[in-house]
């Protein structure tokens, strides 16, 4: 069976109750193949999400590819440790259950780690800047993030 559509992967640069970043892919059996459009979602008064459109943000991309791909190879590195434990030897299938646990520990990160999640200061600005944004969400970003340090390793994107 082909499974085949849309779907929203890489969500990013988030400022907590004002915004975040998710690119639009076509997928193949649920792992993003081609992104289409990048959106900056923005949360309204009334809890709803509404979509802005900008353009391809290389930091979503990367994090929609690098996270399926992280999970697809635990997936299947799982399946072949599995399959070795009977046919290989104890240090054929260990390995692999390593690779498959270090796979798993790199897709958490990517979902977890404060710097593929949210956005310091200057990349929210930035990112508002691009959508052109009005003041009122600016003066949100500024209360959410605005006395934020920056992080040597935030800049990914």
């Amino acid at each position: 069976m082909l499974i085949t559509g849309i779907k929203e992967y890489g969500r990013t640069d988030e400022v907590k109750e004002v915004m975040y970043t998710a690119t639009l892919f076509q997928h193949l059996w649920f792992i993003p193949v081609r992104p289409i459009q990048s959106q900056l979602f923005l949360k309204r008064d009334s809890g709803v999400w509404n979509p802005v459109m900008i353009p391809l943000s290389r930091k979503s991309m990367t994090l929609g590819y690098s996270r399926a791909l992280s999970i697809a190879a635990c997936i299947v590195l799982t399946l072949a440790a599995i399959t070795f434990s009977d046919l290989g030897s104890p240090a054929e299938w260990i390995t692999l259950a390593v690779l498959a646990a270090g796979c798993a520990l790199l897709f958490l990160y990517l979902n977890l780690a404060h710097p593929c999640r949210f956005a310091h200061h200057e990349r929210a600005l930035q990112i508002a800047r691009a959508a052109r944004l009005n003041d009122e969400v600016i003066a949100r970003i500024n209360d959410r993030v605005g006395h934020e340090q920056r992080l040597p390793f935030d800049d990914l994107g």
